[in-house]
């Protein structure tokens, strides 16, 4: 009842990363009805950068579970990019845990995922906000002075300001 009225998918797949089950949810959200989505290969769901970053972790995962020092009930978190139907893509937060049989083995993989596509695009807004400032910081002709008022010194002197007064950066 849970997973079938949730709005983010709830989802396993096989051993073999076939899906085995996907919540009502992945059509609102990605576009694909359930049993469509459960003929379709991983290749198929992940951008190429994204189906990397899986695998590569998922192979990390299975290591750590062979040297026998990882927590066998951990869940893993990792945000990824799929495709919808429409062929646009999405950012998901996927939290993971392995699915075990009764001596402990994978047997498959159990998850939920969050769109956090506008999260991801206001985190790209700012990246590129901070960059503009740095930019303007650096090559700004003005010295630019910044104090920390708490322990009352200088938290950062652009270029022009060391300039102005005879003082490298780092000084």
């Amino acid at each position: 009842f849970l997973a079938e009225n949730m709005a983010d998918i709830v989802w396993t797949v096989d051993r073999n990363l076939q899906t085995t089950y996907a919540s009502p949810s992945i059509e609102k959200i990605l576009g694909f009805p359930p049993e469509e989505r459960k003929r379709q290969p991983l290749e198929e769901m992940l951008t190429p950068e994204s189906l990397q970053k899986v695998q590569e972790r998922l192979m990390e995962e299975i290591q750590r579970d062979k040297e026998g020092s990882a927590d066998l009930d951990r869940s893993i978190t990792m945000e990824v990019e799929y495709y919808r139907r429409d062929g646009s893509t999405v950012w998901m937060e996927n939290r993971v845990k392995m699915i075990r049989d009764p001596g402990n083995a994978f047997n498959g993989i159990i998850g939920v995922s969050r769109d956090i596509t506008n999260r991801k695009k206001a985190e790209e807004a700012l990246r590129e906000s901070e960059e503009r400032y740095r930019v303007i910081f650096e090559k700004s002709v003005q010295g630019i002075l910044a104090v920390d008022l708490e322990t009352k010194r200088f938290a950062y002197a652009n270029p022009s300001i060391c300039r102005m007064f005879g003082y490298s950066e780092t000084e």
